[in-house]
């Protein structure tokens, strides 16, 4: 886990739903230091007590806002945290 990732995904802009911040703190715990958390829509899913269908919607549109990229593995998702690029907007920083 990533401690600046994790407060980048708390600290994430205000107009997230819960599931969604959630959904982006959980990838953010399963970061490695370069950003990429490797796990699957249905390990999120039941980490956040949702249906993959919620889980796969939150990460729709998490992409969207740009805060996460997803990527493809051979046998599971991963997804790059983006929290701290332009797009991404890193307020982790400014209110530190």
């Amino acid at each position: 886990m990533s401690t600046t990732s994790m407060l980048q995904a708390l600290n994430a802009p205000a107009d997230l739903r819960p599931t969604e911040r959630l959904i982006l703190a959980f990838l953010a715990d399963d970061a490695a230091s370069d950003g990429v958390a490797h796990t699957s829509v249905s390990r999120l899913a039941g980490r956040a007590n949702v249906s993959t269908s919620t889980a796969s919607s939150s990460l729709r549109r998490l992409g969207a806002l740009g805060l996460l990229q997803p990527l493809r593995a051979s046998t599971s998702s991963a997804w790059r945290l983006t929290l701290d690029t332009p797009t991404g907007g890193n307020r982790a920083e400014t209110q530190a």
